[in-house]
């Protein structure tokens, strides 16, 4: 198997468990740990940038759908 179908399938099953796990964090109304979403967050922001600078565009997704959803946790702690 090519690594890049690799790589493909590790990206869908990271972003898949942490979307399924804040959607169950948003379904519940759970209060995410706001430290964590926002080191989450800016990890994977700051991961996401020095991807796209790399070319590698399937840590670029991964990093930048992830931060996405630590966006979602951090407006859920704020919500609730």
């Amino acid at each position: 198997m090519e690594t890049e179908t690799l790589g493909i399938i590790g990206m869908a099953f990271v972003g898949l468990a942490i979307a399924f796990e804040t959607y169950q964090n948003f379904r519940e109304k759970k209060k995410p740990d706001l430290r964590f979403a926002a080191f989450y967050f800016f990890g994977s922001a700051f991961l996401s940038y020095y991807a796209y600078g790399m070319g590698e565009w399937i840590f670029f997704a991964l990093n930048a759908f992830t931060a996405l959803l630590a966006l979602v946790n951090v407006y859920q702690h704020v919500r609730n």
